[in-house]
């Protein structure tokens, strides 16, 4: 089993919500743990895709009350985004580990 030795990824990104400004976007982050999978094979894969989708919801979906088309669609952007760099970042790790 290869375990990446990073105890763990942050999720994070500048959340800008849609009342506020790019300059005023709060930074959020979500620790997503990683140590325990292994990211060779696709259970591992699979079980952190999960863990990362549900920290990016939660740092995204600040509007789930409202049914706004505008919100909605900033949300989904946003974990899109956030997503995206989680993963960018559990490769880098990944790639450090095996030097």
């Amino acid at each position: 089993m290869t375990k990446t030795p990073a105890i763990s990824i942050i999720v994070s990104l500048l959340a800008v919500m849609p009342t506020q400004t790019a300059a005023s976007a709060a930074h959020r982050s979500i620790p997503v743990r990683i140590a325990d999978l292994d990211l060779s094979t696709d259970s591992g894969r699979n079980i952190l895709a999960r863990r990362i989708h549900r920290a990016a919801r939660s740092i995204c979906d600040f509007a789930s009350d409202r049914i706004d088309v505008k919100v909605r669609k900033i949300e989904k952007q946003c974990r899109t985004e956030t997503e995206a760099a989680a993963w960018a970042k559990v490769d880098r790790q990944r790639r450090t580990a095996k030097r």
